[in-house]
């Protein structure tokens, strides 16, 4: 006997707790960001469900950025975690989606659509 969650009354799907498991660590592993510097180096990952919604493009009308460090505060030095900023890098019209691209458009189409297969499972 092996329980499943879901409930296929009312269509939607059953799973074992083993697949449910691996599905939500999957598109946990989809959705994560990861977190760079100004020099493009990275420094670690974060969870922005936010900046989740957003849907990639090659011709992306917007960039992600990072805020890394400290803020003063009466002099003292407080530490945050790494805020991500999206920024639009063109003029993006009333109803526009938002966008970015999930991978380096420096690299050659060929190989970010290789890295889009390999991470993400679509070109």
């Amino acid at each position: 006997y092996e329980s499943t969650i879901g409930d296929n009354n009312n269509n939607t799907p059953s799973y074992t707790p083993d697949q449910a498991i691996q599905r939500t660590l999957n598109a946990f592993q989809k959705n994560n960001f990861g977190i760079v510097n100004l020099l493009h180096s990275p420094v670690g990952e974060g969870v922005y469900p936010c900046a989740a919604l957003l849907n990639h493009s090659c011709s992306p009308n917007c960039i992600l950025r990072y805020k890394l460090g400290a803020i003063n505060k009466m002099g003292k030095r407080q530490y945050h975690p790494p805020i991500l900023q999206i920024i639009a890098c063109r003029d993006i019209a009333f109803g526009e989606e938002l966008s970015h691209s999930y991978v380096d458009l420096a690299l050659h189409t060929q190989e970010r659509q290789a890295r889009l297969m390999e991470t993400h499972g679509f070109v």
